[in-house]
């Protein structure tokens, strides 16, 4: 099995910090990167390097955190980096600060529209009407 250079760059960087486990062969050794590979070859290169600082920034100081970690804690973090990026471009669709947003004025207009429909008139009488009287 080919291990891809994402894969072997994620292992280094996070065996820089935990060191991975010791093996009595080559074999032993050559299987566990081959289940590295297996767990972590679909993820994008990007993906892989941010998981691997990911690891390095924020594994905690708890019993066996010294160790290399389980495939499972490197797929998390792969998981995280992947909903943080997707944040990221989600949040790049909405205003920053003071800068308007580009539908404010439609929704400001609707608002007015319905505002003076008899629901709208019912609902200002009740006062759920959040504009001032």
């Amino acid at each position: 099995m080919k291990i891809s250079d994402a894969v072997k760059e994620f292992i280094a960087i996070v065996a820089t910090h935990f060191p991975p486990p010791k093996f009595d062969d080559d074999g032993t050794k050559l299987a566990w990167v081959e289940s590295m590979q297996r767990n972590l070859g679909h993820y994008k290169p990007d993906v892989l390097k941010a998981a691997a600082d990911l690891i390095v920034d924020e594994r905690g100081e708890t019993y066996g955190t010294r160790k290399f970690p389980l495939p499972k804690e490197c797929r998390q973090a792969c998981h995280e980096v992947i909903s943080r990026q997707q944040a990221e471009r989600r949040s790049g669709s909405l205003p920053i600060g003071d800068q308007p947003s580009p539908y404010a004025n439609w929704r400001e207009t609707l608002a007015d529209e319905l505002i003076m429909t008899p629901l709208g008139r019912e609902a200002k009488k009740r006062r759920l009407d959040p504009r001032p009287a």
